[in-house]
């Protein structure tokens, strides 16, 4: 727990010196996803159910595997371009963290250009996670990491897609049980705040917390890893 306090208090300092920026782009983060769901959830959940009913009274064996084929590629598709485009906000949160003082659109507009970079590495990312979690699970859940924390090191070190997994799997495993406590221990605070905040409609505050703190976190534990020798130091101090 003194750990886990310690790293909430450095995510803090991380995001401080620019904060107002932070703060638009988290907001700008939140008007995308605002501005894309009411045009993806209808057409992925509503359609999809409508659509499934019909052809399975209707449609022949041959003809219901084939809907099914192109709607798992649609939803497939969708995943890729919401997971991309979170990604973008994490990557231009990490090249903002490395920064004394920064202008919220100069940023933005100067790593738009590692869009298509980032949309291949969601590509991968969703692949890989999804079939190494439906054929074998524990390699699914072992990249569900890696991928995590290779998106800041490609973002803060300029490193090819490829590299930056490799080198994501060199920084994980260094610390790997307190790294995945850490990370875990965040995402059910974060899921139990979406559940509780869910009730009175405003679950893009904790999106907007999910970014910054997940982000935050991963890229301590990249660039900044606390030692529990520290948390005793200061604790004796």
């Amino acid at each position: 727990m003194h750990l886990f306090k310690q790293y909430l208090n450095d995510i803090y300092n991380i995001f401080k010196s620019n904060w107002k920026s932070f703060l638009i782009i988290g907001f700008i983060y939140l008007l995308i996803f605002a501005l894309l769901a009411p045009s993806f959830e209808p057409m992925v959940y509503d359609n999809l159910e409508t659509k499934l009913e019909t052809i399975i009274t209707t449609k022949t064996n041959a003809e219901i595997g084939q809907f099914l084929m192109v709607s798992f590629l649609a939803l497939l598709a969708i995943t890729i371009v919401i997971t991309s485009i979170h990604n973008f906000f994490v990557f231009v949160l990490v090249k903002g963290i490395a920064k004394s003082k920064f202008h919220y659109l100069e940023i933005l507009r100067s790593n738009f250009k590692y869009f298509l970079k980032i949309l291949l590495f969601s590509a991968l990312k969703v692949l890989v996670i999804f079939f190494g979690i439906l054929f074998f699970l524990i390699p699914g859940i072992y990249f569900t990491f890696i991928f995590c924390f290779a998106l800041p090191i490609m973002a803060k070190e300029d490193l090819s897609i490829i590299s930056s997994i490799k080198r994501a799997m060199e920084v994980f495993k260094k610390d790997w049980w307190r790294n995945i406590l850490l990370i875990v221990f965040l995402k059910v605070i974060i899921f139990a705040a979406m559940i509780a905040f869910s009730i009175i409609k405003i679950n893009g505050l904790v999106m907007l917390a999910d970014l910054f703190f997940t982000t935050g976190l991963i890229y301590l534990l990249i660039y900044n890893p606390i030692k529990p020798k520290q948390i005793l130091i200061k604790e004796n101090e």
